[in-house]
């Protein structure tokens, strides 16, 4: 088995439609792309099967950057609070419960191990 990595470049809306397009196009014609290997590789015993893995390597190279500014210590990251956001407060929508409210039992008894009535010797 041969396992081809694809990364179908291209900047834009339209063409994220032509990725796809490519992509899907190289998938419907692996039988064709490996019989015309095959006719190219007569000497080998065998042609293997092909299977298109599709990959972002856009998105990996703008990592690589960022990562390269970060060690260079040309970026520097803004202050984000406890939950993510610019400062500490919850998001929308959360709140907390009140220590007092808070009800652990919930209808169940907790029993240690060594409540038993058997003794120590």
């Amino acid at each position: 088995n041969a396992r081809i990595t694809v990364s179908v470049t291209g900047a834009g809306s339209s063409d994220t439609i032509d990725k796809r397009r490519a992509y899907s196009w190289l998938v419907k014609n692996c039988k064709m792309i490996k019989h015309a290997m095959a006719q190219r590789l007569s000497h080998m015993k065998s042609v293997p099967d092909l299977t298109f893995v599709q990959v972002d390597v856009g998105a990996a190279v703008d990592v690589m950057h960022l990562i390269e500014k970060v060690s260079e210590g040309g970026y520097k990251r803004e202050k984000l609070g406890t939950f993510g956001e610019n400062d500490d407060s919850l998001p929308m929508g959360y709140t907390l419960e009140d220590d007092e409210d808070w009800d652990d039992d919930d209808g169940w008894e907790d029993f240690d191990e060594d409540d038993g009535d058997e003794e120590d010797e």
